[in-house]
């Protein structure tokens, strides 16, 4: 969740976190972050698990006014996605890295 290196905590992961541009190793201890790209498939679950989310909300939440219910949950679903997009980066390259150790 602090979007630094999982082993030894100190190098970050993206250069810049609003242009989502990442490191390939870390500039403290040289450990390449994802090496054979698993992390993709972590990111197509969460992106998946976040669109069932939404799709929750878009059936327990009657709409008043549909138009402003639609353009609210399409914004709401592209910001949720985007604003978590790095910390589920940070997490799929840690997962990767416990489950391979």
């Amino acid at each position: 969740m602090r979007m630094r290196c999982p082993r030894c905590g100190e190098g970050p992961i993206f250069r810049r976190w609003w242009t989502y541009t990442e490191y390939r190793t870390c500039p403290k201890c040289e450990f390449v972050y994802d090496p054979r790209g698993e992390s993709i498939a972590f990111m197509y679950l969460s992106t998946a698990f976040l669109t069932g989310v939404m799709f929750i909300v878009l059936i327990t939440v009657p709409p008043k006014n549909l138009g402003l219910y639609r353009i609210g949950l399409i914004a709401g679903a592209l910001g949720l996605y985007g604003i978590t997009l790095p910390f589920r980066k940070g997490l799929a390259i840690a997962l990767n890295y416990f489950n391979s150790r």
